[in-house]
């Protein structure tokens, strides 16, 4: 009776040890992922060439995607109220910033064309977008403890 206590406490042990491991490595991806969005989107276009714009924000827009449906299937797993929470704000950041660059690339394609004040007020939030994203990512890295430092 003992060693099947014993033995069902260890089996309990190692597979919660086994579960806070397989939810660092999830959280380690996203923050992996969340900062390639955001190291992508602060490059911009590699040229003024349109159709490259468009791949580029389509690129963005693609990530983005991705990263929200990684969010959402590693949620359900989260250990915490506070990693819960970081995660929301990780997929409101990201949602924000996939808005942002969804409407910059509407705006610079047209018709009609944008005003020199639109692509300005574009670019910025575009911009505060960004940064956004990378404090949700950083507040997930810190609230995870121990995933990837980038």
């Amino acid at each position: 009776m003992v060693v099947a206590i014993a033995a069902l406490l260890g089996w309990l042990l190692m597979r919660r040890r086994n579960r806070r491991l397989a939810w660092r490595q999830q959280a380690d991806g996203l923050v992996r992922d969340a900062t390639a969005l955001s190291d992508l989107g602060a490059t911009g276009p590699v040229t003024p060439d349109a159709q490259q714009q468009v791949a580029h924000w389509s690129t963005l827009e693609q990530r983005a995607t991705d990263l929200l449906g990684a969010i959402a299937a590693a949620s359900p797993d989260s250990p915490d109220d506070a990693t819960n929470r970081a995660l929301q704000v990780l997929a409101a950041a990201t949602e924000d910033y996939r808005t942002s660059v969804r409407n910059t690339r509407q705006l610079r394609v047209g018709p009609p064309a944008p005003t020199a004040e639109q692509l300005e007020l574009a670019d910025a939030i575009s911009t505060q977008r960004l940064a956004d994203l990378r404090g949700a990512t950083d507040q997930l890295r810190r609230t995870a403890g121990g995933a990837s430092s980038g």
